[in-house]
């Protein structure tokens, strides 16, 4: 009686605790687009979850507790991961990992939640339970699908190739100075406000193209104000390549109103660098951290600032100094560092969807 009392209680502080997930995810979707998936997976879990347990729970008897065990597993590691949604930019790993882990968990609680029901089957059609010569530990799928995932995106890097004479060459710093005279004139931009209105101002002065190449933009107030300048240009008749990483596509970009509507811009084609496949794991470590625009023949901007409140604008909240340099080009032609980056930018652009 006792027992049954407390998995009674259990039962209802954890249908308690994951509603409260659940209703904080929808809080977040305006700024975590890819919460919309993650959520419609929670719920989907949670009501065959739920629901299963309580069709079968009269039979389960004493494997009760293996089952409630792996739900506390995901209830834990879904109380973090509102933690890391609502904690801001600086836990964006935090967030990865522990979303790594909830899902893991999750996957983990359904196998086990499929064994039960499989047992409960063979019971009641009176088949003989199959003698186990090996560990449960190693024959859980989980475990060799964690490993697949694990070692597909760590092993391939073990061994890193051995840079070849031209490209140490190449990064010379002797290469990059000469005697003669150049057309462009650069300046850094330290302060952040400066870095969001050097880019608008740049932006706003395009006739022909603009190139933006970024690890993640947000839709945020810096961000969209980037992209209504980017819209406001293309409906000028001005091409826009916007290049983007593809974990930062899944996390701000993927269903977001305001992405959606600059891609549906005349004149604007977005491009995702490496998409993730997590079929695919050795792709995992392939990610863009080019930070860079580029106006006509004019000039570019280039530094280590994504396009994000976190790096550009005077918004309030935690701030990441980091710096740019803006070059102004005044001579036409390729032969200079500008067209350098534009090449550059096309070669990954055919690589990317």
């Amino acid at each position: 009686m006792r027992t049954e009392c407390k998995n009674k209680i259990y039962q209802i502080v954890t249908a308690v605790i994951y509603s409260f997930f659940v209703l904080i995810s929808f809080a977040l979707i305006w700024k975590y687009p890819a919460a919309v998936v993650l959520l419609a997976v929670y719920l989907i879990y949670g009501i065959c979850c739920f629901g299963l347990y309580g069709y079968v729970k009269r039979k389960f008897e004493g494997k009760e507790k293996s089952l409630t065990i792996s739900v506390r597993c995901i209830l834990l590691a879904a109380l973090t991961d509102c933690y890391g949604h609502a904690a801001g930019e600086d836990s964006y790993l935090f967030f990865d990992i522990l979303s790594s882990i909830d899902g893991i968990a999750m996957l983990a609680d359904l196998v086990a939640k499929v064994r039960v029901i499989v047992a409960i089957w063979k019971e009641k059609a009176g088949k003989p339970a199959a003698k186990k010569t090996i560990p449960a530990f190693f024959r859980s799928p989980v475990l060799y699908i964690t490993l697949y995932i694990v070692l597909g995106a760590f092993l391939p890097f073990v061994v890193q190739p051995k840079i070849s004479e031209s490209t140490v060459e190449k990064a010379e710093a002797t290469s990059f100075y000469g005697d003669e005279a150049s057309g462009e004139r650069a300046a850094v931009i330290s302060d952040n406000g400066e870095a969001l209105e050097e880019r608008i101002r740049l932006i706003s002065q395009a006739q022909e193209e603009i190139i933006l190449s970024t690890f993640e933009i947000d839709a945020d107030t810096s961000g969209r104000m980037v992209m209504s300048a980017l819209m406001e240009a293309a409906e000028r008749g001005v091409n826009v390549n916007i290049l983007v990483d593809g974990f930062s596509f899944i996390k701000s970009m993927w269903g977001n109103p305001y992405f959606l509507a600059l891609a549906q811009t005349e004149h604007v084609e977005i491009r995702i660098y490496n998409p993730v496949r997590p079929w695919m794991p050795w792709t995992f470590m392939g990610r863009l951290h080019d930070k860079y625009l580029i106006v006509d023949d004019m000039g570019y901007i280039l530094g280590g600032r994504n396009t994000f409140d976190y790096f550009l604008g005077d918004q309030e909240g935690h701030k990441n100094y980091d710096w740019d340099i803006l070059v102004y080009n005044a001579d036409a032609g390729d032969d200079n560092s500008l067209g350098q980056v534009r090449d550059y930018f096309w070669s990954v652009w055919e690589q990317s969807v």
